[in-house]
Parts: C-alpha cells; sequence; structure tokens
C-alpha cells in the first residue's frame, strides 16, 4: 500500500471517530498511528515531535485537530510569483 492510501485510511478513520475526539479532547490535536490514538497534544508541532520521538516513519501516522467539521477552518495559501518583466512593477 502506498503513502497516499495509507494517509487516505488514516484520514477516514479521522473522520469516523472525529465528534468523539471534538467532544472529550476540543481544540487539542490527535497523533494516530495503526487505528489507535497514541495520544493528545497542545499542538501540532508536539503531536509531530512525539511521532519522531517515537520513530513513526511519514505516511504511517497522522496529526489531525480535534474540533467539529464545522469549526474546521480551511488551508487558504496566497503567493504572488514575479515573473522577470514584472520585477520593475513591484
Amino acid at each position: 500500500m502506498g503513502l497516499i492510501e495509507q494517509l487516505d485510511i488514516l484520514s477516514r478513520y479521522f473522520e469516523e471517530n472525529r465528534d468523539s475526539y471534538a467532544l472529550s479532547h476540543h481544540g487539542k490535536y490527535v497523533l494516530i498511528h495503526e487505528f489507535k490514538e497514541v495520544d493528545f497534544f497542545d499542538s501540532a508541532v508536539l503531536a509531530y515531535r512525539h511521532a519522531k520521538s517515537l520513530g513513526l516513519p511519514s505516511g504511517k501516522f497522522l496529526i489531525r485537530e480535534c474540533v467539529r467539521k464545522d469549526e474546521e477552518l480551511p488551508i487558504i495559501i496566497h503567493h504572488r510569483v514575479l515573473l522577470p518583466h514584472e520585477r520593475n512593477m513591484a
């Protein structure tokens, strides 16, 4: 099974349990590995550091914020690339 498929399966597991997590650990970040909650953390960075301290390889774990679906904020990325002919216009 490839990396994308593994993360997709872990994401579906999270979605199935999202409401429970939001009720019991609202605002925390859950670290999921092998369909189990490893622990809950105050930040995604702390969860990631813990995953790495356990030796979990990328793609074998998932970190998600424990909020209801309607509370989830989309990730919006704005970027601007200046082409060579636009550099004098900036």
